[in-house]
């Protein structure tokens, strides 16, 4: 279940290089395969991550990681989470505080 292996990616440290491109491909997988609102949002931001360079394998520099970190990687966790336990949810009030929570994040990204 791609909600399932979502979560585990999430859990799994920093959602830069390997990990980012494997996010990509998930979603893309998954928003083919689903196409939803959810699966869509996902999508995007992980190609929004990946056309910003954070797939690069040397990273990216910690201040710009950490409003990332600090706002998004909960709110994506909350939502991996409550796909996971009800696959066909539309967590709406989640994804809303994802696009602020990004757009906020992205600020300090050039």
């Amino acid at each position: 279940m791609p909600q399932t292996k979502l979560k585990v990616l999430l859990a799994s440290g920093c959602l830069i290089g390997d990990k980012l491109t494997k996010a990509v491909s998930l979603c893309d997988d998954w928003y083919i395969a689903e196409p939803s609102l959810v699966t869509f949002a996902l999508r995007a931001l992980f190609h929004d991550l990946k056309e910003r360079r954070w797939d690069d394998g040397q990273g990216i520099p910690a201040a710009q990681y950490a409003p990332f970190q600090a706002g998004v990687m909960p709110i994506l966790k909350r939502i991996a989470e409550i796909l996971s336990a009800t696959p066909a949810a539309e967590p709406i009030t989640q994804l809303d505080d994802l696009a602020v929570a990004y757009r906020d994040s992205i600020k300090v990204t050039p």
